[in-house]
């Protein structure tokens, strides 16, 4: 999926699209979602949040997956995570409280970022595209693409002729 949008290097690219793709887990809030937004699905509404944190220029590292949380998250996607109670005093005033239907998909998209960017930092890389990236370019060792794993197939071929 290509978006139309420019990315200043591939690593930005291949975190956005690995970010996005660690978000595809909502599916089951599509009902909710749906009702909040009008007719943008889950996947639709990550996207855009995402979208408008990349060209808002939020760098989506590590550090950023850490530092997360729900309230922001809420906002950043355009998901609400709190609703409105009545209260006794008067039937005009109501108390916000954290809930909703939507909390436990903004909880979880926390949970998520939260996770990756503290194995991230464990790894010592700055994003997940780094990550990506780091696994492409240096295939395991024994794996048919290791440029040491092909001259040591070739140096057995040379030994059994």
């Amino acid at each position: 999926c290509r978006f139309p949008i420019k990315f200043d290097t591939l690593e930005e690219e291949v975190n956005f699209l690995a970010l996005l793709g660690s978000l595809s887990f909502g599916s089951g809030f599509r009902k909710e979602v749906h009702q909040h937004t009008g007719d943008t699905g889950v996947h639709a509404q990550l996207t855009r949040g995402l979208l408008g944190l990349h060209l808002a220029g939020s760098k989506l590292d590590a550090d950023w997956m850490c530092n997360l949380d729900v309230s922001s998250v809420g906002e950043q996607f355009g998901l609400p995570v709190t609703q409105e109670s009545p209260t006794d005093m008067h039937p005009a005033i109501t108390l916000t409280q954290p809930g909703g239907p939507l909390r436990p998909l903004v909880e979880g998209i926390v949970r998520c970022m939260a996770d990756t960017g503290r194995v991230l930092r464990e790894r010592q890389c700055s994003s997940l595209g780094a990550w990506i990236l780091s696994q492409l370019s240096t295939p395991p060792a024994g794996h048919p693409l290791n440029p040491l794993t092909q001259e040591t197939s070739e140096e057995e071929n040379k030994s059994n002729s």
